[in-house]
């Protein structure tokens, strides 16, 4: 069974505060569309794009909500819980105001060619807050590999998050990579973007998994072999893009890297299917034997 911390309203009373910074970026990243439509245009001269904030606005808003979601079963004890807390919150909300800010005024918040001494420290002290939010993410990591199963983390949850981490700690590796390019790109056509934002995506991706054939209350071998073939789906998938993005190729291509990150991303969608229709026939079956009762 699905432990009860992870219920929404565990969540909300232990992790409020990072569950509302979540939603606040994802709004405004929303209403930052909603400009573009408005203007026409993303562009905002000399080198702002608000489409990369509305990007930054969603992928950080998604991250700091499924972080919320895993953070109230990890092996944490009060103390570092609140400082992972703290560490990812001030990231959060520096980011939601530089990003935003500093795209509508025509400046790159990171990788500025324009800007002036203050627009160069603005972007300093992103890089700095990002990599206090790796180190945390990386301690984290650690501290679930190191720890076994128990009753507030069963050891199917464990797996997912693992497999969930570890992409994630790809794409962080990615953002590093970045920072050292002072862009994103890579030779002739290589685009780091990809890399960075399908492997934080992987936060999602494979506890997601997990999560499904918990509420489904899948055979436990069963359970365990799914979640690791789409935990190591979907790893492989990011490393691939990863070594396509390094050769400096563009992952849109017919050549025999991006066409086996296809076939792991194919695998990784009828796993996430499985477990979907074994979560659904599941709820079927205690509904239908919830309205037998009732009728008995």
């Amino acid at each position: 069974m699905i432990p009860q911390r992870l219920s929404r309203w565990h969540v909300w009373r232990e992790e409020r505060a990072l569950v509302v910074i979540g939603l606040t970026l994802c709004c405004v990243a929303a209403l930052m569309q909603a400009a573009i439509w408005v203007r026409g245009t993303a562009l905002v001269l000399p080198e702002g794009d608000l489409s990369r904030a509305v990007s930054f606005g969603a992928a950080v808003g998604m991250f700091v909500l499924s972080t919320a979601l895993i953070l109230p079963v990890a092996p944490l004890d009060p103390r570092g819980r609140r400082r992972f807390r703290n560490t990812l919150l001030v990231f959060a909300v520096y980011g939601l105001v530089i990003e935003n800010l500093q795209h509508a005024r025509g400046i790159d918040p990171r990788f500025s060619s324009y800007g002036d001494v203050v627009d160069l420290v603005l972007g300093i002290l992103f890089g700095l807050f990002a990599l206090a939010v790796v180190v945390t993410y990386t301690d984290l990591t650690l501290r679930f590999f190191r720890t076994k199963e128990s009753e507030r983390c069963p050891s199917l949850l464990k797996v997912g998050i693992e497999y969930g981490l570890v992409t994630t700690a790809m794409g962080m590796a990615s953002g590093i990579w970045m920072s050292i390019l002072q862009g994103r790109f890579v030779a002739e056509s290589g685009n780091i973007i990809w890399l960075h934002g399908f492997g934080f995506h992987g936060l999602q991706a494979v506890p997601l998994i997990a999560w499904l054939l918990l509420r489904a209350d899948v055979d436990r071998r069963i359970a365990s072999r799914l979640a690791h073939i789409g935990g190591v789906s979907w790893a492989a998938c990011i490393a691939l893009i990863g070594l396509q993005t390094l050769l400096g190729r563009d992952l849109y291509t017919w050549e025999a890297l991006p066409m086996l990150s296809l076939v792991a991303a194919v695998l990784w969608v009828g796993v996430i299917a499985k477990a979907t229709l074994e979560w659904v026939q599941r709820s079927s079956d205690l509904s239908f034997s919830q309205t037998i009762s009732k009728g008995e």
